[in-house]
């Protein structure tokens, strides 16, 4: 497994992060519990040792499968586990009404809820998971600095920050992380983002890095993904006439991976690790099958 530097902190991490969204079920289709142990398992046996999860993935699900899962095989010590914070939701007829809340006062109440449900003392990496706009950087920023001194986080990380954002996250914490949309056809970050977080030495944690499955090949015009997540009224990439357009650019991909001897997943997975910003590409999986195909590239020594 490569593994890169985790910003200044001293920590190295596999360039390969396990990415546990669909694990939670809901938006998604439902996966069997069975299925997301072993699928964490088979990534720890194959060198990976960060989790990415969050709260909302599937309101507490996925983080109650990885906390259960590490505990079951002692591996929390040998993990660099990153949660989120900053969603809240409410349940109704089955599915949750979500909203932003990065207040102070609800921050220091997810924390203790995710630390349960993860069955742990301490969070490797909390981030926020969207910018909230009703509440100011610095009140939000300050809540995670007393989290830290506290011992319950141990590194500060924010997600979807745009460059003005994430600027002033950074005049009140050692914000140490970004967690950005990137991958092959999506790399809008690289404007500004990405060039920001390589010369102030941040990490970056790329998720999106299969492109909601498009990237892997398993998708057609005739053969579309039929969940709530991959609607077109809730994802740009999945209207008519971008979704065509990915295709397109999908089979360009499919003859380069082709001629190297590698899948598409795998030539997508290697082709983020080998982006010298990317510190980790997260990588969502239903089984232990797709960890295998998809960590394929990255077990050996070349990358």
């Amino acid at each position: 497994m490569l593994f890169k530097s985790f910003s200044k902190t001293g920590k190295n991490v596999s360039a390969v992060g396990l990415g546990t969204w669909v694990m939670g079920g809901w938006p998604w289709n439902e996966i069997r519990l069975s299925d997301a142990e072993s699928a964490i398992e088979t990534a720890l046996e194959l060198g990976v040792n960060l989790i990415d999860t969050a709260p909302i993935y599937g309101c507490g699900r996925s983080e109650e499968i990885v906390g259960k899962t590490l505990k079951r095989l002692k591996r929390r010590e040998n993990v660099f586990l990153a949660t989120k914070c900053g969603l809240s939701w409410e349940m109704q007829k089955k599915r949750p009404t979500v909203w932003k809340d990065s207040s102070p006062k609800r921050i220091l109440e997810e924390v203790d809820e995710s630390l349960k449900r993860l069955q742990t003392d301490w969070i490797d990496l909390y981030q926020i998971h969207w910018p909230d706009e009703k509440v100011e950087i610095g009140r939000t920023m300050e809540a995670l600095l007393t989290l830290q001194n506290a011992g319950k986080i141990r590194h500060i990380g924010v997600c979807n920050y745009s460059l003005e954002q994430l600027q002033e996250s950074l005049l009140y914490a050692p914000v140490e992380s970004l967690q950005t949309h990137y991958n092959y056809l999506r790399r809008e970050a690289e404007k500004d983002l990405l060039p920001f977080c390589e010369t102030h030495s941040l990490a970056v944690l790329g998720y999106g890095t299969l492109g909601k499955g498009v990237l892997t090949g398993k998708f057609s015009m005739e053969n579309r993904p039929s969940d709530f997540v991959r609607s077109s009224d809730r994802d740009a990439d999945f209207t008519p006439e971008r979704y065509a357009k990915m295709l397109e650019e999908v089979e360009a991909v499919r003859q380069k991976s082709k001629e190297e001897g590698k899948t598409l997943s795998q030539w997508i997975v290697e082709w983020t690790c080998r982006q010298n910003v990317v510190t980790s590409a997260l990588v969502g999986v239903r089984n232990a099958a797709q960890v295998r195909e998809n960590l394929f590239t990255i077990s050996g020594n070349d990358i």
